[in-house]
């Protein structure tokens, strides 16, 4: 099922025409999956939720000459479009996508960014939980800190929040 996302996420990504890479797709998938499927296959990386498992499947999938990668602006596109495995679909990655978009998160960092919150937040049980504002800001920052995502913990506490409110509202509202 992990190769069939990556897939339609590759599929979906380039209609939109959003430019992505290897950090892009990972945190997409990251996001998409279900909680059980996060813990299974991602650890927090120096970029955020990374998993070794997609990274195989990406390098495997080029390797068969399935998709290309292009080495000067680090981004996938299809090769096959005429295989059953493109007619496959996922509401829970449509969904994300589209909420990428309507909330201009189109590049790497600040899906990253949004995928470390989401996280924290889910590692936490604080994505679903009624807590103060100002109490997950200070835990995104330590944890972000205790991690090595200095840059997250840095940000100033509007920016913090921003992301906080769209790891809730995406949990709140993905597919199941």
């Amino acid at each position: 099922m992990l190769i069939k996302n990556i897939l339609y996420a590759i599929k979906l990504l380039a209609e939109k025409n959003i430019k992505f890479g290897k950090t892009f797709i990972q945190k997409v998938l990251y996001l998409s999956l279900p909680e059980d499927e996060r813990d299974l296959y991602y650890i927090p990386y120096y970029y955020g939720p990374y998993s070794e498992n997609v990274q195989m499947l990406l390098k495997s999938l080029v390797f068969i000459d399935y998709i290309d990668y292009n080495e000067i602006d680090h981004s996938f596109q299809l090769k096959k479009t005429d295989d059953s495995l493109i007619k496959y679909e996922n509401e829970r990655i449509k969904f994300l996508i589209d909420f990428l978009i309507k909330n201009d998160i189109k590049n790497t960092s600040k899906i990253s960014n949004l995928a470390k919150t989401f996280m924290i937040l889910d590692a936490n049980n604080s994505l679903k939980n009624g807590h103060r504002i100002d109490e997950l800001i200070k835990l995104i920052k330590e944890r972000a800190d205790f991690v090595g995502w200095k840059e997250l913990s840095k940000y100033d506490n509007d920016l913090i929040s921003g992301y906080i409110k769209l790891s809730k509202k995406l949990a709140k509202n993905l597919p199941n």
